[in-house]
């Protein structure tokens, strides 16, 4: 039962508007927490604390820079949660559904960089 509730917690920190777009945002390249909420048009300390949920989900990494930290998008963490889902649903990752697989990571890649509205 933790591990269905750990799985509905990643669910729920990319079930927010400004943490979606805060993902998209950082998919094109690292970037700091003053660009992304000037970006978004909220606060600084509002970008930081979503920055926080998604990192602690490791869907995010940051990078410190001399005094500036930068957050990129963790690739890695994005396509562990991807096999994740799939293993919750019971789908078996067989050799040949990998391309078609790596096909809907792209495409879901996609979706991050289309522009949502708040």
């Amino acid at each position: 039962m933790e591990n269905l509730r750990n799985f509905a917690r990643i669910f729920k920190s990319m079930g927010d508007p400004i943490r979606l777009s805060i993902l998209r945002v950082i998919s094109k390249k690292p970037i700091c927490v003053s660009m992304i909420a000037s970006e978004l048009k909220i606060t600084n300390p509002l970008a930081s604390h979503h920055l926080k949920i998604l990192e602690r989900e490791e869907l995010v990494t940051r990078q410190k820079e001399g005094v500036r930290v930068r957050y990129q998008l963790n690739k890695e963490g994005m396509d562990k949660f991807i096999i994740r889902i799939y293993k919750y649903l019971g789908i078996e990752m067989e050799l040949e559904n990998i391309p078609k697989f790596l096909k809907t990571i792209k495409n879901v890649g996609d979706f991050l960089t289309e522009s949502p509205k708040l």
